[in-house]
């Protein structure tokens, strides 16, 4: 009869191991789906942050043109200025310090035109430069770096010794488990542990 019990108990064990098999391939495929998915959402995230950068580069160079035709125009109009301003005091006939101070007046306010030009230049190139950051952040939130733990593989001796134990248990029983266990209380080394 034990012959019978121990065939049954070693089917049981096989197919426990089979069945423990099959869990660790399904989730095997499933970590690896979950990988890609994982590797496809970082790279979209990555792709939509990169376009948002090409816009944020276009605004840039919009700024830098705005502003070399900014400082152009200002140059253009300081130099018109000075000119009406000659061909004016030439036909009133005066000259001298009058006309030097309309000139010197001309070229002080070209000169804070341009540095208004470049504050303000220098501000647009910071707020994109901040529009920079937070579209890094935006790709960090959305970007997913979980780390995946490969599933247990399943042993063909823990099988084994599960199925030892449960033949021990099914022959022996009750009586086996208790007569253990007195025997590790009643034994002189157990108070030592």
């Amino acid at each position: 009869m034990s012959f019978v019990l121990g065939g049954l108990m070693l089917a049981q064990g096989i197919s426990g191991y089979m069945q423990s098999k099959q869990q660790y391939d399904f989730a095997l495929r499933e970590q690896e789906y979950k990988i890609k998915q994982q590797q496809e959402n970082n790279l979209e995230a990555r792709r939509a942050g990169n376009r948002k950068h090409e816009t944020v580069d276009r605004n840039v160079n919009k700024a830098h043109e705005a502003h070399t035709a900014s400082l152009a125009n200002i140059d253009a109009n300081a130099m018109l200025a000075r000119s009406e301003s000659i061909v004016a005091a030439a036909a009133s006939g005066t000259a001298g310090l009058s006309v030097s101070d309309s000139i010197l007046n001309i070229e002080r306010n070209a000169a804070k035109a341009e540095y208004n030009a470049s504050a303000g230049l220098s501000d647009t190139l910071e707020s994109l430069e901040l529009s920079r950051e937070q579209i890094e952040s935006e790709v960090r939130a959305r970007t997913n770096n979980s780390l995946f733990l490969p599933p247990q593989k399943p042993s063909p001796f823990a099988a084994l010794l599960g199925t030892a134990t449960s033949y021990a248990g099914a022959t022996y029983g009750k009586s086996w488990d208790d007569a253990t266990v007195s025997n590790w209380f009643s034994s002189p080394d157990a108070s030592a542990v």
